[in-house]
């Protein structure tokens, strides 16, 4: 307890405070009055795009299906809006390192193009369009590679199946009888960054995939 008159600390009180002799009481302990806290009901982003998302899809959808049946808008709009959803909750506002946000860019990049060239017909896409764009991506990540090997090695097992999408690629060109020729390179150039990835670092590899999928 504390003296109400000195201030001087004693553990038991017998009435009098020990040094100055002046009276003690036990006072009781008042509380201040708890303040109830008014909840504010924030709607999240997420919801409020998702609902705009879908009004502009169904509205989209409806005018395309009267007014053009024969090629479906609506995919494109579609596939567009995610993109941009996924450009503001990941790489603009995400918390991912720069690498992350770069193989994410080029992942719903890719997704794109491949909406517009089915939707579109727009063969030179698969041509064209996308080995350059693997090309570049190939460019970026082998420089990541020769400025910081030791942070490189940390994402094989996402250039292994990044490696692997463009290997996709040219199968849809065959598939479609389409000029293959620079889809061959790309589909070449990512089946030796596969191969070189298995056996070079298999430990690596494989640690990071039971990483990803215990995660």
């Amino acid at each position: 307890m504390r003296c109400s008159h000195c201030g001087t600390l004693y553990e038991y009180a017998n009435g009098t405070c020990p040094l100055c002799g002046a009276s003690c009481e036990v006072q009781p302990t008042v509380h201040p009055p708890r303040v109830k806290k008014v909840q504010h009901y924030i709607v999240p982003f997420s919801a409020v795009y998702f609902g705009i998302a879908l009004a502009v899809t169904l509205v989209l959808g409806i005018i395309n299906a009267i007014y053009v049946p024969q090629v479906h808008f609506w995919a494109i709009v579609v596939a567009s809006l995610w993109y941009v959803y996924f450009t503001l909750r990941r790489t603009v506002l995400g918390t991912e390192s720069l690498y992350f946000k770069i193989l994410g860019q080029s992942i719903t990049l890719l997704f794109m193009l491949l909406v517009i060239a089915e939707v579109l017909q727009a063969w030179v896409i698969y041509e064209w369009v996308m080995p350059i764009f693997w090309l570049v991506g190939t460019v970026i990540a082998t420089t990541f590679g020769l400025i910081s090997p030791k942070k490189a090695r940390r994402h094989l097992a996402s250039l292994f199946f990044q490696s692997l999408l463009f290997v996709a690629i040219l199968l849809a060109c065959l598939a479609r009888e389409l000029f293959w020729i620079p889809a061959t390179v790309c589909g070449a150039l990512g089946l030796v960054s596969c191969v070189t990835i298995l056996f070079t670092s298999p430990r690596e590899f494989w640690s990071q995939i039971r990483r990803t999928f215990d995660n």
